[in-house]
């Protein structure tokens, strides 16, 4: 064989080789980093990255993985405001997302949500788990109608309560609305000062709390809020309210800066865990305690809220990354998580351990929270066009109290059939289930 033959041999051989090492190096190389996109709070963004990257680092190690690298972005997006917007882009938006429970029916119907099971087949294993290791409560308000759970509980503290400042009021001066609005008017006089009293009667989550505290009950299918039992004295009492010089009706968000102003200031507000951080940080002498009751007809009934969770969902059109998110969110609602979370942003924990911890039993707020969860109403499966149908009729009878054309309450009087005829118009406006 002549030497340029055997050459050209050896060069084939050679390329024949380096194309099979580069075949094993293509073969063995990693295949491209998986992107995982969550809607979370502009407050909690840094706490959920933190731990969604202990999460990816874990992950991406696991045969789960199939030999992909993960990695979580964060978008912002209030958890009030996540169904909505997920909605408008028909699922076209991040692979899971924080939401309060109310909007689970929304989603639901708009099939947004990757179902996890029914804790009440023997087979459904992360649904089991998800019941057996969260509070009665925010487990119910994770599910659909069919049963099946459609997202992981992470709060069940989506309530509210009274902020006060202890350096004007005493807990005394706050067990009733009565005595709290008179001890500010008090002090007002002997002080020369403008102090007052917050709570948002224009929001239909807080207006629902007048009708629940007389005996209300709403579900899908029904509600007497239209009754005089309970609509009437919800209204007339929502009425009396708005009679109060010292009332202040402005969102429960702006709280912390309405306790720090130095005049003209409120020195008790209602609000839940999503403003606790920023008003206590700010504000020393502030302290929280359930809900004044109000006096109706020199009689006391015990004020109920609403009480309901906030949710991780896992998006039904995140394709081959379902199974991905479905552990990112398990991982971010366990008791670890859920006790940092406490600790670190103020949020009340749905996990039943996280909320019989000792670090749970040394929480004013966790406390208060336990204390107001005994007089609340559970919210879940409300009828559709519930909180726009609320609105009207409270909002009628809050404003315009002053005016000589005020038809609601003339001479001390009440004017009972205008009243029923917003109540009337109230419930023709929510739709029920049939």
């Amino acid at each position: 064989m002549k030497k340029s033959k055997i050459i050209l041999a050896l060069l084939i051989v050679a390329v024949m080789v380096a194309s099979l090492f580069v075949l094993i190096a293509c073969t063995e190389k990693p295949q491209p980093e998986e992107e995982l996109v969550m809607w979370a709070p502009a407050g909690a963004q840094t706490f959920y990255q933190t731990w969604a990257d202990k999460w990816a680092a874990e992950y991406s190690q696991s045969e789960a993985a199939q030999g992909k690298t993960y990695k979580v972005i964060m978008g912002i997006m209030g958890e009030k405001d996540a169904a909505t917007n997920l909605i408008q882009t028909e699922g076209d938006g991040p692979d899971l997302l924080c939401f309060a429970n109310d909007q689970i029916d929304d989603l639901l119907a708009a099939n947004l949500l990757s179902p996890l099971g029914n804790p009440d087949n023997e087979n459904a294993t992360l649904a089991k788990d998800i019941a057996a290791r969260n509070t009665e409560g925010s487990v119910a308000t994770a599910r659909g109608k069919d049963g099946n759970l459609y997202a992981f509980p992470m709060q069940a503290d989506n309530t509210f309560y009274l902020f006060y400042d202890s350096s004007v009021l005493t807990a005394d001066d706050v067990k009733t609305w009565d005595s709290l609005f008179d001890a500010v008017d008090k002090y007002n006089a002997a002080n020369n000062k403008e102090y007052s009293v917050q709570i948002d009667l224009g929001d239909p989550w807080y207006q629902s709390s007048f009708f629940l505290t007389f005996g209300g009950q709403v579900n899908s299918t029904q509600s007497n809020f239209g009754s005089d039992e309970v609509g009437l004295k919800a209204l007339k009492a929502v009425h009396q309210f708005a009679l109060h010089s010292t009332l202040k009706v402005v969102p429960a968000n702006d709280l912390g800066k309405e306790f720090q102003k130095s005049s003209q200031k409120i020195v008790a507000g209602v609000g839940g865990s999503f403003v606790y951080k920023e008003v206590m940080q700010n504000n020393p002498d502030v302290k929280v305690a359930v809900l004044p009751k109000i006096v109706y007809e020199e009689q006391e009934y015990t004020m109920i809220p609403f009480l309901g969770s906030k949710l991780i969902g896992v998006n039904a059109m995140a394709g081959d990354r379902i199974p991905a998110a479905r552990s990112l969110a398990n991982y971010l609602t366990s008791e670890e998580v859920q006790l940092d979370k406490m600790v670190k942003l103020a949020a009340g924990p749905s996990n039943i351990n996280a909320a019989n911890s000792d670090q749970a039993k040394q929480s004013e707020l966790t406390n208060v929270l336990a204390a107001q969860a005994l007089y609340s109403v559970a919210q879940s499966n409300l009828p559709g066009g519930y909180w726009e149908a609320m609105k009207t009729p409270v909002n009628a009878v809050r404003t315009g109290v002053t005016s000589e054309k005020y038809k609601y309450y003339q001479n001390g009087v009440y004017n009972d059939v205008a009243l029923r005829e917003l109540l009337t118009n109230m419930m023709s406006a929510i739709k029920f289930d049939k």
